[in-house]
């Protein structure tokens, strides 16, 4: 279905987004990767295509600082995102910055915190 809508429209940003999501289920995420590449083109400022980018880097220990890259954009976004504040203490721990990925759980982990609370009212 994404791929038929892109034939018709290759910046259709949703079917874009979509497929590469479908692909990184199947573990292809090579191909994920690019349709979230292109959909991140499309639409630079949306944050899931930014953290979904990221999250496929950080898979691989050789591609750090793309993650790094895409998560510093979705913070720059919204700097209070805890699955973005925590990615970035991942990749601070898998570099050996214990000191940043420590500071970066702990933010992560109070505005999730937060989060939590305000729902509860």
């Amino acid at each position: 279905m994404f791929k038929k809508a892109l034939r018709k429209d290759k910046k259709n940003f949703v079917a874009n987004y979509k497929l590469g999501l479908v692909y990184i289920r199947n573990n292809q995420r090579k191909e994920g990767l690019k349709s979230l590449l292109v959909a991140h083109e499309i639409e630079p400022e949306d944050i899931e295509t930014l953290l979904k980018i990221s999250e496929i880097y950080l898979r691989d220990d050789q591609r750090l600082d793309e993650a790094e890259r895409y998560i510093k954009m979705a913070l720059e976004l919204d700097n209070d995102i805890p699955e973005a504040h925590i990615s970035l203490g991942r990749i601070y721990d898998k570099k050996g910055y214990d000191d940043l990925a420590i500071e970066q759980y702990k933010i992560g982990i109070k505005s999730k915190m937060n989060s939590k609370l305000q729902a509860l009212g």
